[in-house]
């Protein structure tokens, strides 16, 4: 259990700095498509930074 939970930890440091653009990528995706707008991740890559 405690080698299970080591490796859920370090998965989260290892995706701390992706996880909002996976799961906002996705969301912005969906309802790009569904009001017919161009799809916001097709642009230059992370707007943030």
């Amino acid at each position: 259990m405690r080698e299970a939970q080591l490796a859920a930890r370090d998965d989260a440091a290892r995706f701390v700095n992706d996880k909002w653009e996976t799961v906002l990528g996705e969301v912005s995706a969906g309802i790009a498509l569904h009001l017919n707008l161009p799809d916001p991740n097709a642009g230059t890559g992370r707007q943030h930074e």
